[in-house]
């Protein structure tokens, strides 16, 4: 069954952030290392478009930067100002 065969409120936007070699750390809390998380990334990601998901990748940035942009996104939905933040 397809995404929008289902009768559920939901957004068929999803915000994606990618695994990021640059702050990865391995330690006790993560089930498993960089290449495992890569490929469970992308498989998600394949998986997730049969179901009619519509990627929106979140910008490698600060987080603050990162959740300004996040903010914008959401805020462009509802209607607000454009979100233009030269990201993307």
């Amino acid at each position: 069954m397809a995404f929008q065969d289902l009768a559920l409120p939901y957004d068929r936007r999803a915000f994606r952030v990618p695994p990021w070699p640059e702050i990865f750390h391995q330690d006790d809390a993560r089930r498993h290392g960089m290449p495992l998380a890569v490929a469970e990334f992308a498989s998600l990601c394949e998986r997730l478009l049969d179901y009619g998901v519509t990627w929106v990748e979140v910008p490698k940035a600060s987080v603050a930067a990162r959740a300004d942009w996040l903010e914008a996104q959401l805020d462009h939905e509802e209607g607000g100002d454009d979100p233009s933040t030269g990201f993307c």
